[in-house]
C-alpha cells in the first residue's frame, strides 16, 4: 500500500485506489496524452482499476461512490457491491449490480441501496438474476437497485456533486 503525497501522479491499470474519510480524487484517463475519461472519487470509497481503454472501462466500486465521464463512443462499465469468493479465488467475484455507462456521465453510490444517478446519456443497470437486457436510465434520471429490483428515486444534477466546481475542460482540450 503506498500513501499518494502529490499531485499528479501515475496509476495504473488493475490496482485499487481508495480515499480518506476527508479526501476524494480525480483520475484523469488519457492514452498517448488524448484524453479520454475521467473518474471523481469521493471521500470514504474505493475502486479497482480494471481492463482500460476509450471505448470501454472497468471499474470495480468496493465501497462509497464515483462519478464517471468519459468522451464519445466510450463507456464505463461498474460493478457495485461486490462479493469476492471465500476460496481465495481472487479472479472471481459477486457484483450486486453491474452499471453501464453508453456515452455518458453517471455517478454510483455503493451500500445498501445501491443508487445510480445518469446525468448524460443512458446507461443500462444489470442485477445478477436478470434475465433480460437489464434496466435503462435515460439522462436527468436517477435509480435505486434493492436485490433484483431496480426503482426509479428522485434525480439529482450535476450541482448535487462536488466535482462540479472543479475545472472540467480535460475532455475538451482535444
Amino acid at each position: 500500500e503506498t500513501k499518494l503525497t502529490s499531485s499528479p501522479t501515475q496509476f495504473d491499470s488493475f490496482q485499487s485506489l481508495r480515499t480518506g474519510p476527508d479526501s476524494k480524487a480525480i483520475l484523469h484517463l488519457t492514452i498517448n496524452d488524448t484524453p479520454w475519461g475521467i473518474i471523481f472519487l469521493d471521500p470514504d470509497s474505493e475502486i479497482f482499476l480494471g481492463y482500460c481503454s476509450p471505448q470501454l472501462v472497468e471499474v470495480r466500486l468496493w465501497q462509497g461512490s464515483a462519478s464517471f465521464r468519459s468522451k464519445e463512443n466510450g463507456h464505463f462499465t461498474v460493478p457495485v457491491n461486490i462479493k469476492q469468493s471465500q476460496d481465495g479465488e481472487w479472479w472471481t467475484y459477486s457484483p450486486k449490480a453491474v452499471v453501464t455507462g453508453l456515452n455518458t456521465e453517471f455517478a454510483v453510490a455503493a451500500g445498501d441501496n445501491i443508487e445510480v444517478h445518469c446525468l448524460e446519456g443512458e446507461l443500462v443497470v444489470d442485477t445478477p438474476e436478470s434475465t433480460g437486457a437489464g434496466t435503462t436510465v435515460s439522462a436527468d434520471n436517477s435509480a435505486s437497485v434493492d436485490g433484483e429490483t431496480v426503482s426509479a428515486i428522485s434525480p439529482v444534477t450535476e450541482d448535487d456533486f462536488w466535482w462540479t466546481a472543479e475545472d472540467d475542460d480535460f475532455l475538451n482540450s482535444t
